[in-house]
């Protein structure tokens, strides 16, 4: 169980007399998903005419007593069960008193010392490689107050009791959260796991989820300080803000030797600061007592094992399975289980194919293209058995993955059958390698000018001509024919040994003997090495480098040697696996494909061509052709 945490100084806040630590606690309000409130059988529907969902109960009419909903229970057991928490068999709802015009009781009916749910403790996933536990203090019920209009009319407030009486789940956390970011992450996967068992719906928009942050600050190792309570953040971007805020604020006055008081506080985010709300209540000002009308809720085992039995897959346990299942990285099962509709949709896709082309494609082009005109899966022109039939027909080598992205925003736009549109459009690759050898000898023989300025020229000519998409492989090994035909074409190696799930990686030594004579490069030759992952940053890009200064041969290159074709300087991480090796360009047929295999093992590859013949830059542009053939592949 996590009761606290050693500071961490990625978290420290620099102040002007030192560091300080930021230290979060959090109670989360969300209302249990239930078709009646917590003590009558008045609707919970949103949206309802001004006290148009109130009972005489919810209006404290005299004489009217509260009978539990048993739904309301078996939520609140089940939020626990989500939060590896214990469940307590027995416990015991309060009177919470104060005065609020939208409280008609003139109390809260709550759970002060026994409540439903015990302690617990949740995983946190704060950045792909950081994870946290935030231990849970408890979990009680209670009753929702209604809600004072103060807009509505020039001289009066207005108050409409419809959310009167709504059940909710107050979660109280430990104090185990360090920064904003933190705090972010837990409400973001706590609202993961309501959503998960279908307790609360965490639309924080209609209020169904919110937050109350307790932050102060302390120097590192000192006790806790005093804390500041900034009540009803409705928003997980606000949540994070509040506490920046909030904790530079506490800094300020810490740091001019003042002293922080305790209180509730607002934030606003239009002027990014809080402000004092009231000050901050004891628990012996609210005269809790057990509520005489209402006996202590009592259950046994049996029924809270009837209740574990049917929860749902939760989401640490549906991302272990998508690695485990899927080949998925973790980084992406955390993604693909960050919504539950997002998890089906991505089960539905990866159904009888690849684990990770379905992951790709549903991560990058359908995440993607949702968030980018603000659309959620249930509006989603596209089903995942069109993108399935997409995946179908880039497995079987019908279309290229160029032509793959082409037929995605065909069907997202206009609908249809991914099969049909190809055979309609004639959208299929050309696999005929005569066909495309005779365009490339055309191309050539027609371009020469244009050949020399890049290699880009011949494969868009080469579309056209051949009446359809090259396929990858194809068009691999006629460039590499092509290429072939300059003796002063050579190959510089990308030489670096890594090891990523247990397979040796690097470069593979071209050629089956010993390495050719290491020569030197001379400024004007160029170097252009392809990147299949995202390690260096461009992913599936190729980038040139021009030598423009004397480079000794099998050693790392200098930075300052070296200049990316758009004319800034090369960073060190960019060339220093770099060495000059001679080598016929004839064994770069079977090093592509060493590539290719090696790249979708996720592991780091570079290869290079440098130019001997400044009049032969075709061919350079025709290596870059292969590169990116292998990337589509």
């Amino acid at each position: 169980m996590a009761t606290g945490r050693a500071t961490n100084p990625k978290n420290l806040v620099k102040g002007a007399t030192g560091d300080w630590e930021i230290i979060v606690g959090m109670e989360i309000h969300a209302q249990v998903s239930s078709q009646a409130k917590l003590f009558s059988g008045a609707s919970t529907a949103f949206g309802g005419a001004p006290n148009s969902h109130v009972s005489l109960v919810d209006a404290a009419m005299p004489g009217m007593l509260p009978v539990i909903n048993e739904e309301c229970v078996r939520q609140a057991i089940r939020t626990g069960l989500g939060l590896n928490a214990k469940i307590n068999l027995k416990s015991i709802f309060d009177r919470k008193n104060y005065f609020y015009p939208d409280l008609p009781q003139g109390y809260q009916i709550s759970q002060y010392k026994n409540p439903i749910v015990g302690e617990g403790e949740i995983v946190v996933d704060v950045s792909p490689t950081e994870q946290i536990t935030v231990g849970v203090e408890r979990l009680h019920l209670e009753q929702d107050a209604g809600k004072s209009l103060h807009d509505q009319h020039p001289t009066m407030s207005l108050v409409d009791l419809n959310r009167s009486g709504v059940a909710l789940m107050e979660i109280v956390s430990r104090p185990d959260l360090r920064s904003a970011e933190e705090a972010r992450a837990y409400v973001t996967k706590l609202r993961t796991i309501l959503r998960y068992l279908g307790t609360c719906d965490g639309d924080m928009e209609k209020g169904n989820l919110r937050a109350d942050v307790n932050v102060s600050v302390r120097r590192p190792g000192e006790p806790l300080g005093t804390r500041c309570e900034i009540k009803n953040v409705n928003s997980i971007r606000f949540i994070g803000q509040a506490v920046d805020v909030e904790a530079r604020r506490q800094i300020a006055i810490l740091e001019d030797g003042g002293a922080i008081d305790q209180e509730t506080r607002l934030y606003d985010p239009a002027k990014g600061e809080t402000r004092s709300m009231r000050n901050k209540e004891e628990a012996h000002d609210y005269r809790y007592f057990p509520d005489p009308d209402l006996l202590p809720l009592e259950f046994d085992d049996a029924y809270v094992e009837t209740l574990r039995r049917d929860l749902p897959e939760l989401p640490d346990a549906k991302k272990q399975r998508f690695i485990a299942q899927y080949g998925v990285t973790p980084y992406d099962g955390a993604v693909l289980v960050g919504e539950r509709a997002s998890a089906d949709f991505f089960e539905e896709v990866a159904s009888g194919r690849d684990g990770k082309t379905a992951a790709n494609w549903v991560i990058n082009e359908f995440f993607g293209r949702l968030n980018k005109e603000g659309k959620d899966i249930d509006t989603s022109p596209i089903s995942a058995a069109q993108i399935g039939a997409i995946i179908d027909l880039l497995g079987k080598q019908v279309i290229s993955g160029k032509i793959a992205k082409d037929l995605f925003e065909i069907v997202w736009t206009e609908g249809g059958d991914p099969a049909a549109i190809v055979e309609k459009r004639g959208m299929t690759q050309v696999t005929d390698t005569g066909a495309i050898e005779k365009v490339i000898d055309a191309v050539l023989a027609a371009n020469p000018d244009k050949v020399r300025r890049t290699g880009h020229e011949i494969l868009g000519r080469q579309s056209q001509s051949a009446g359809g998409e090259p396929a990858s492989q194809s068009e691999a090994r006629h460039r590499i024919r092509l290429m072939d035909a300059d003796p002063q074409c050579w190959i510089g190696v990308a030489a670096r040994a890594h090891v990523r799930r247990g397979v040796a990686g690097g470069f593979c030594q071209l050629g089956h003997g010993k390495a050719s004579a290491v020569r030197r490069l001379r400024p004007g030759d160029l170097i252009v090495y392809y990147s299949p992952t995202d390690e260096m940053g461009d992913a599936g890009k190729i980038q040139a480098f021009t030598a423009i200064g004397r480079v000794k041969a099998g050693e790392p290159y200098e930075a300052d040697a070296l200049r990316m074709s758009d004319g800034r300087p090369a960073a060190r991480r960019d060339v220093e696996w770099f060495e000059a090796r001679e080598a016929p360009i004839r064994p770069l047929v079977p090093a592509l494909s060493f590539i290719r295999d090696k790249a979708r093992w996720g592991a780091p590859f570079r290869f290079g061509v440098v130019r001997v013949s400044s009049a032969d830059f075709a061919l350079i542009a025709a290596a870059m052709g292969v590169a990116d053939a292998i990337a589509r592949s």
